[in-house]
């Protein structure tokens, strides 16, 4: 199959990402907040993830190979990891001040990488 048919192919079953692609371009330079999720003519636009699959807008299942670049290792929407977001999420998620979670989180940090020795968390 040529390029021009699997383009056309492509734009034939993605129609509702293509029309979030037009009102992304409005509002974000090139239509997205990272250039590595762009691809011609427009990506796809994903709207719900399970394990190592993936449904985007137009409703096509696909198999995630790229794990959100290495950091979904657990896949999409683990049910531990959803457990343990819902339980943080209600002890309230910001706080102006610091938490007992942070102290938790930089020891098993420190723990299990050897060189690290103190942690600093950003918010990049």
């Amino acid at each position: 199959m040529s390029v021009e048919a699997q383009t056309a192919a492509y734009q034939a079953k993605t129609a509702r990402s293509r029309a979030l692609h037009e009102e992304a371009v409005r509002v974000m330079p090139g239509g997205n907040s990272r250039t590595t999720t762009f691809f011609d003519p427009y990506p796809f636009y994903l709207v719900r993830g399970d394990g190592a699959r993936m449904w985007d807008a137009d409703g096509v299942e696909r198999l995630d190979f790229n794990g959100n670049y290495t950091s979904l290792i657990l896949g999409h929407a683990p049910a531990p990891v959803i457990r343990a977001v819902q339980e943080a999420a209600a002890a309230g998620l910001s706080f102006p001040g610091p938490t007992e979670r942070e102290i938790r989180l930089a020891e098993a940090l420190t723990r299990r990488i050897p060189s690290l020795e103190t942690v600093r968390f950003t918010n990049s």
